[in-house]
């Protein structure tokens, strides 16, 4: 049974390989919780050359290694009708140049938010979120100074995922009192 593992992820692998370059036409690229053996990012690199009509790209939780923050941009630059974009293992600082092409994100999902620390020497970090956007998810370990960046966007979002953050009490209270449209909400409080 081991063997038709391997082949299974040789298969994937390769059909990810032709998919990214064979599908131009591709509207939806799903992979989250994926099992994906990245060989260097060439499929996001293919895939942001070869495709111009993604409306959804979801590659959270797969545990990559690496991924090309100018490949990822240029993707999203390229893709004009892109309204649902979810990366795991992307630090919110480093989506910036990818987030200013997006003015028309409806769906984010991101990872890890620990470059917004509340540390005296952290430099501020500006980041600007799409007036569209309805959903937010991921936001691993965004401590409370890292509300600044959801307050533009928070009286529009109508899903939010908190489960991952490193939010007080008091930066809940501060976030939820400005989320007036706000229908499904998902938290796990510590004690």
């Amino acid at each position: 049974m081991p063997h038709l593992k391997s082949v299974v992820l040789v298969y994937v692998c390769l059909y990810m390989c032709v998919c990214v370059c064979v599908c131009r036409s591709l509207k939806v690229l799903s992979l989250e919780e994926s099992t994906v053996i990245d060989e260097g990012g060439d499929w996001l690199h293919d895939l942001a050359r070869n495709n111009s009509t993604l409306e959804v790209l979801d590659f959270a939780v797969l545990g990559l290694e690496t991924v090309s923050i100018d490949d990822l941009a240029l993707l999203v630059e390229r893709c004009k009708s892109l309204v649902s974009l979810k990366v795991g293992e992307i630090d919110m600082s480093d989506l910036t140049q990818v987030l200013n092409k997006a003015p028309f994100l409806k769906e984010l999902g991101t990872g890890s938010c620990s470059d917004l620390g509340e540390e005296k020497n952290c430099m501020p970090v500006s980041i600007n979120l799409s007036q569209h956007l309805t959903s937010l998810s991921g936001l691993w370990a965004m401590p409370d100074s890292g509300l600044q960046i959801l307050q533009p966007v928070a009286a529009n979002l109508k899903k939010l995922d908190l489960k991952f953050t490193l939010l007080s009490g008091r930066g809940y209270c501060e976030l939820l009192s400005l989320c007036f449209a706000l229908e499904d909400l998902q938290v796990c409080m510590h004690p």
